[in-house]
């Protein structure tokens, strides 16, 4: 069952509510209109017509805004500036799916002086006044043009008297999911192909508390779609909402709970309900169409609690029985392994739910200083990851009580599980980092936001380590209890196939939050303050076009471990007896390399909120440790060899941007040590007037790399990587020529001259 909401404040806002999703990339301001509830007060006329209008206009007064957004209704328009909506008639609950596109080059600068009007306006008088306006908002430019992630939200459509000023996001309450006896499961309904007309009745019908014609009505857990009884035409019906004169499919069948109708289902075959308005209104023609692979079942409400469980709770989950699935000799100990990893699915889960409920808190504490569209943009949507977890813990459930035998049906539920969980997965990390950027940040910042903000600090660092751990094992734990289920039951390549996906799906996740805990793994005694300071930005997901861990078709992953034995030749200064640095590998991800754009393997603005310095890089460098030391094999100064000022000690990322941000010239670089007690080097290197940083290992064979690729000849000597670096023709794949250094703090006039000679940048 999925995590179930509550509207609050349906009766004071009678006009309704339209769901929005808003986003800015490349200069292009995009608002898709998806749905609207509740319209005219949830009451049905078909007799009403409606238009949505999405106009970018300069602030003014309300009279002004009056004079063109509330006009008559007409055609839709496409003008640069006012956008339009096709015209909808006879529904209080209207999908749009439109998509509204700004080019906002021309008001670079003045987004401030620019607002986003938002109205809904009918073809009768909605007032005493003869008014048009069935509800309105206005939304600040200058919000939605730095909404860099795509935000979806509800939004009160408000009287125009307060709406032309303003605008109110819609506010819910997490409920549990309602328990009930036999008769009051959730409905799950499939097998309507998704290239039909109204492919989205497919899915879970949850329970409600309300009821229509003497029974309860069902509701869509993604659509705005409900699932009552009409006793009139004793048929269960799917419409936009209960006693809708347009449903979308229906089956005659007096069973008293839609799970266990047996009929045959007839649905509408056309996707749009009401065509664009021209002249007098014309329904759009379309038929009932028997559809006999579309069949409806009941849920089952005895599984897992899967959203946001208390952490009261957590000891007590159920523990859901595994079915004998195999036979012989193995069974046995395969049965018990697949026990071990659902009560290791469940931990985790709880554990996931735990931070979430945190992470929603501290949405609430900050929402008043930053601003609900800010604040959405940081978070993302974790409601999205509730709803798709547990979703997929229903799906796995299910995969491990199945018979043996039944193949055919792993496969696609194993493409389900991938679909539903890769994705918010990936969410669920990135807004956990920018959550804690965001409470450092208004934590410095002060106010009263700042206070109701450490209150949930605590709550957050009580959960945190375990929940970078929880992460990771979510992954883990799901690809071992799937490969245990198809080891043990017949299956095709198709399902190994589908395997390899969800392996895929989780492989960055699973190997970065494993990495994260390994470093944080014992946070919990630290401070707050030292928790949210210690996380980096590193330590994200790649970005979605990063390349994927290979995967074998037996259901081993090949990621990397993070150490190994390699040698390293020793008696140089980038030895570990002079800088300490490592001979395993780095937590720097893999990025692609190309022609046009280097790896960046930690992103620069984000870090900067994460972590800023506590002290000037010139005062860090000077107290980091010494470069070269007595076991140094330092040339003479008249040797020809360098002297290596480039070399730093243990600066932070964030120090060596800001030294390499003091001239901002691509192709200027230094090396650094990770951390002080890490043996890491990074190269930290200017592209494109951004800092990017590259880990520099060497391989089994003692040959150095940069993010594990070889560049050029092969060579054990990291400064004559440097000089094929900063040849005039680097290696074929390395697009920036390295073209200058930061010297360190110890380095002199001399030192830098002779070190520019040795790399040809003289």
């Amino acid at each position: 069952m999925s995590t179930r909401f509550k509207t609050l404040g349906r009766q004071s806002h009678p006009f309704g509510r339209v769901e929005l999703e808003m986003a800015t990339k490349d200069g292009v301001l995009t608002i898709q209109a998806h749905r609207a509830r509740d319209l005219f007060n949830g009451v049905v006329d078909p007799s009403l017509k409606f238009q949505l209008r999405v106009h970018l206009v300069p602030r003014a007064e309300p009279a002004v805004l009056v004079h063109t957004l509330f006009k008559p209704l007409r055609p839709p328009r496409d003008s640069p500036f006012k956008k339009s909506s096709k015209i909808h008639a006879g529904t209080c609950c209207p999908i749009f799916n439109e998509v509204f596109q700004w080019q906002l080059e021309k008001l670079h600068g003045h987004e401030i002086e620019f607002q986003v009007a938002v109205a809904l306006v009918s073809s009768e008088p909605m007032s005493s006044s003869g008014s048009l306006c069935a509800g309105c908002f206005v939304l600040p430019l200058h919000q939605l043009a730095s909404t860099q992630h795509a935000v979806r939200r509800w939004f009160w459509l408000l009287d125009p008297n307060v709406g032309l000023t303003t605008y109110e996001v819609v506010a819910f309450d997490v409920l549990e999911p309602p328990r009930g006896a036999k008769g009051e499961d959730d409905v799950q309904i499939g097998g309507r192909l998704a290239t039909l007309a109204n492919s989205k009745i497919n899915g879970t019908y949850q329970w409600s508390q309300y009821t229509y014609c003497g029974r309860p009505v069902f509701y869509h857990s993604k659509e705005a779609l409900a699932l009552y009884w009409v006793a009139q035409k004793s048929a269960w019906v799917i419409s936009d909402s209960a006693g809708s004169p347009a449903p979308f499919a229906f089956v005659v069948d007096d069973k008293p709970h839609p799970g266990d109708t047996t009929k045959v289902w007839h649905v509408f075959s056309k996707d749009v309900e009401y065509g664009p308005f021209q002249g007098s209104f014309r329904s759009t023609p379309g038929v009932f169409e028997v559809d006999r692979a579309l069949k409806a079942s009941r849920y089952g409400a005895t599984l897992l609690e899967p959203a946001l469980i208390s952490r009261e709770r957590v000891s007590s989950i159920p523990r859901p029985p595994v079915a004998v699935l195999t036979h012989g000799a193995n069974a046995e100990a395969r049965n018990e392994a697949r026990a071990r990893a659902m009560n290791q699915l469940a931990d985790s889960h709880a554990l996931a739910t735990r931070l979430l409920q945190a992470m929603q808190a501290m949405r609430m504490a900050i929402q008043g200083d930053l601003g609900p569209l800010q604040t959405d943009s940081i978070f993302l949507n974790t409601n999205e990851l509730c709803d798709a977890a547990a979703n997929s813990l229903k799906i796995l459930q299910d995969l491990v009580r199945r018979e043996q035998g039944a193949k055919g049906t792993i496969g696609a539920a194993l493409q389900r599980v991938s679909d539903l969980l890769s994705s918010p997965l990936q969410t669920f990390a990135r807004g956990l980092h920018n959550a804690l950027a965001a409470v450092k940040a208004l934590r410095e910042k002060g106010g009263p936001g700042a206070r109701a903000v450490s209150a949930y600090e605590k709550k957050l660092n009580l959960d945190l380590a375990e929940a970078l751990q929880s992460v990771g094992n979510q992954a883990k734990v799901y690809m071992t209890l799937i490969g245990g289920v198809l080891e043990a039951t017949a299956s095709t390549h198709s399902d190994y196939q589908a395997l390899s996906k969800v392996h895929g799906s989780f492989a960055v996740i699973h190997r970065e939050m494993d990495q994260a805990h390994a470093r944080h793994g014992h946070t919990a005694s630290r401070s707050p303050s030292e928790l949210l300071e210690s996380l980096f930005v590193s330590e994200l997901p790649p970005p979605d076009d990063a390349p994927r861990a290979s995967i074998n078709t037996d259901g081993q992953d090949t990621l990397p471990r993070r150490t190994s034995n390699r040698p390293t030749p020793t008696g140089s200064a980038y030895s570990p007896a002079v800088m300490g640095l490592s001979r395993r590998m780095s937590l720097v991800p893999d990025a692609p390399l190309d022609e046009d754009e280097l790896p960046v393997a930690e992103n620069h603005t984000a870090s900067a909120a994460a972590q800023p310095p506590t002290r000037n890089p010139a005062t860090q460098r000077a107290s980091a440790l010494p470069v070269v030391t007595e076991t140094a094999d330092s040339p003479p100064p008249d040797s020809g060899k360098p002297t290596r000022t480039w070399l730093h000690g243990a600066i932070s990322k964030v120090e060596a941007d800001e030294a390499l941000e003091l001239r901002k010239i691509d192709g200027q670089f230094l090396l650094r040590q990770r951390s002080p007690d890490s043996e890491d080097i990074v190269m930290s290197l200017t592209f494109r007037g951004k800092p990017t940083h590259h880990l520099v290992m060497r391989d089994a064979g003692g040959r150095w790399l940069i993010n594990r690729k070889q560049y050029g000849p092969p060579t054990d000597d990291l400064d004559n990587l440097l000089r094929l670096l900063a040849a005039s023709q680097p290696p074929a794949g390395w697009p920036q020529r390295i073209t200058d250094f930061v010297p360190n703090a110890e380095a002199t006039r001399e030192d830098v001259r002779r070190d520019s000679q040795f790399l040809g940048l003289a």
